[in-house]
């Protein structure tokens, strides 16, 4: 895998910005009205050589403008609609990822990087994303969970009193509530690791990690009001929802990466190439029947969604046909900057099935119509397989190097970005530990 320095593009999506700006002024009204008037004006004196009679042309034409400007707003109302549903991650969330690493500088010693060889140079070139790094697994991690079931998260006064305005900048995603594990503390020492959890809601999360940088009014937004220093706030100290989430790439018998193209109307990375497995720890799967979260409840979570989102839980036979303990699979645990600093637990296993057998077994079961299936939300609608000796990473996209030599571009967010890198850095270690143990 290669490291690139991502190269100057034309940012479609602050242009669209723009215009779904203009488009909904308070004064586009106007505007309407001095444009239609304006152009049978020149169409009457102009074109069909008419006498101008100014009262008598105000009492037609305005009476004119004015039907035409209502359906003329019809339209631009849907074309705003259409810009504004292609651009709503970046009106809630800020995509520009270099300007989130130079606002959380203080940070910089944590952030997620990649170091690579400079073809043209003997130097090292350094690619960081906005990801921070809480804790690496050597592969002997001990991890301990001190859970308070009745510890409920509780919105800040900011954010309860422009709910509705916060909750409406999801409008075009596909949400419902659900109870979620939040993520306190994490406390590392060493190799053993110690996460305190509590509750919160998903709706909760939407709010606030992922309406960060919705403008309330100029400059006002949630990021300005609780998470404007160099550094990103402790989690101890967090005012936001921080519910987990789980990231994880999943590795095929014949070596390969499994990504999966994500749908237009998730609450974040629209039309993004996401990993094997991105979704939010739920608490359904998590928690026990005493409403608890412990380590089984854990692992319970991250097989369930490995089995929702890839339909890749068992064989023929009663055995699943991968391996998963956390101290081995549980690669890292990081922060995203992009949603303000929330909890990621990333993942890594080796599937026993090839690729040709994981795409069909999918595609047999992604548009299943029975009930079980109809429950089910996937992020994903189709996986892709790439050999990570052939991906390219650059700030926001993976380009992908085919053996034609024609490169393919993905739209791709930073905790993707940091996942990869993350993986390959895990797999490397553990194949030269393995191999010293072996001599």
């Amino acid at each position: 895998m290669k490291i690139k320095v991502h190269t100057l593009k034309i940012d479609t999506n602050k242009i669209l910005k723009q215009i779904n700006r203009a488009l909904k002024s308070k004064a586009i009204d106007l505007i309407y009205i001095v444009v239609i008037v304006t152009t049978l004006m020149i169409v009457d004196t102009l074109i069909f050589k008419r006498q101008f009679n100014f009262s008598k042309y105000f009492q037609i034409t305005i009476a004119t403008s004015i039907s035409l400007t209502y359906f003329l707003s019809l339209i631009v109302d849907l074309v705003s609609n259409k810009i504004e549903q292609k651009i709503e991650d970046s009106l809630k969330l800020n995509y520009d990822f270099a300007e989130l690493e130079k606002m959380y500088s203080g940070d910089k010693e944590r952030f997620v990087t990649n170091t690579i060889i400079n073809k043209r140079k003997s130097d090292l070139d350094k690619e960081s994303f906005p990801v921070i790094l809480e804790y690496f697994n050597l592969g002997n991690m001990r991890l301990s969970i001190i859970d308070e079931p009745n510890k409920h998260y509780q919105l800040p006064e900011f954010v309860e009193d422009n709910f509705r305005e916060l909750f409406n900048s999801h409008k075009h995603s596909n949400i419902f509530n659900s109870l979620h594990i939040r993520l306190d503390n994490v406390v590392v020492k060493d190799n053993n690791v110690t996460m305190y959890t509590s509750r919160t809601t998903y709706y909760n999360s939407l709010v606030t990690n992922r309406a960060m940088d919705k403008e309330i009014e100029k400059n006002l937004t949630v990021r300005s009001m609780y998470e404007f220093d160099n550094r990103i706030s402790k989690l101890e100290i967090s005012k936001l929802s921080n519910h987990i989430g789980i990231n994880g790439i999943v590795e095929t018998k014949d070596k390969k990466f499994i990504f999966a193209s994500r749908f237009g109307n998730v609450s974040i990375g629209k039309n993004t190439l996401g990993c094997s497995v991105g979704a939010s720890l739920k608490a359904k799967y998590a928690l026990n029947k005493d409403g608890r979260f412990d380590l089984n409840g854990l692992e319970n979570g991250i097989i369930n969604e490995i089995k929702d989102e890839l339909f890749i839980l068992k064989t023929s036979g009663a055995k699943r046909n991968y391996d998963f303990s956390i101290s081995k699979n549980i690669v890292a645990i990081y922060r995203d900057l992009l949603e303000g600093g929330k909890p990621q637990l990333l993942f890594y296993i080796r599937c026993g099935l090839n690729s040709f057998d994981i795409k069909r077994l999918f595609e047999s079961k992604k548009d299943s119509k029975s009930k079980e299936q109809k429950k089910l939300i996937r992020d994903g609608f189709e996986l892709l397989f790439l050999d990570p000796d052939r991906i390219i990473l650059e700030k926001d996209e993976l380009v992908y190097e085919k053996q034609n030599g024609i490169k393919k571009r993905y739209k791709i967010l930073p905790s993707v970005s940091a996942s990869i890198v993350l993986v390959l850095r895990y797999k490397k270690y553990i194949e030269e530990k393995n191999n010293l143990q072996s001599m």
